[in-house]
């Protein structure tokens, strides 16, 4: 048994891991059918997507604390984890 807890454990941060930015940042699900990242299925590359953080009125729940994509927490957690 203690092969198969490991194993699902191993599933279990994989998954963690693997996760979108709407699940890694809590995004609230009315948020996400405004979501450009969402609609694009661009969840490990929301960064990427036109219209996420936008001058004047940006869609990510989160951007308005923030300049640019590259201080966002998921964004650093991608870029770590790429190496």
């Amino acid at each position: 048994m203690d092969a198969l807890s490991k194993a699902m454990e191993s599933l279990v941060k994989t998954g963690q891991e693997r996760a979108a930015c709407w699940q890694f940042m809590g995004c609230p699900k009315d948020v996400l059918s405004r979501c450009p990242a969402f609609e694009r299925r661009a969840g490990r590359r929301c960064w990427l997507v036109a219209g996420t953080l936008s001058g004047g009125a940006p869609y990510c729940i989160f951007c308005g604390q923030m300049k640019s994509c590259k201080e966002c927490r998921f964004y650093l957690k991608i870029k770590n984890a790429a190496g």
